[in-house]
């Protein structure tokens, strides 16, 4: 069964952001707010493929779930789509690669029909906003604060998605 996914730090941060958004005049406050919920987001985002990982890692063998453990307690944000495709989980076997990816296009195609939007770029763009709001202290200028939390919220399903295809 895979392990439960825990958002709920993040959405409770991101739903008083909201509170303060819609209270906000202010154009330069609620992109300032988009920022901070970009972090927020791969806050959660992060803790949950290091979650991921270790909790596979650790009912496979006990010395690797040590060695996983080790390995991702220095990721520090870097958790981009393409990193979790071509780095994380090709290191667990390429029968974990296949199940991500066939889950990856299962449900990108569902997302899509259902929502108009691409889940994979979302979580992207969640993560670039993030990089950018911490590191060069630019605040997304490409979306608004809903279009920030709108894209959270999409961006989950590649969790999800990693989620499932570990599961032993």
């Amino acid at each position: 069964m895979p392990i439960a996914l825990d958002f709920a730090h993040a959405d409770q941060t991101v739903a008083h952001f909201n509170g303060l958004v819609t209270r906000a005049t202010d154009p330069l406050i609620a992109a300032k707010y988009a920022g901070f919920v970009s972090v927020a987001a791969v806050c959660a985002y992060e803790m949950s493929v290091k979650d991921i990982f270790i909790t596979f890692s650790v009912k496979k063998h006990v010395v690797l779930g040590n060695i996983t453990r080790d390995r991702f307690d220095r990721i520090s944000g870097r958790i981009g789509y393409k990193v979790l495709k071509d780095e994380y989980v090709p290191m667990f076997g390429e029968k974990y690669s296949d199940r991500f990816a066939a889950r990856i296009r299962a449900n990108s195609r569902q997302f899509l029909k259902a929502n108009g939007r691409d889940f994979i770029s979302s979580y992207n763009n969640v993560v670039l906003w993030r990089n950018d709001f911490v590191h060069a202290a630019r605040l997304p200028t490409t979306a608004t604060f809903n279009e920030v939390m709108r894209s959270y919220e999409d961006g989950k399903e590649v969790i999800r998605c990693l989620n499932l295809a570990m599961d032993r």
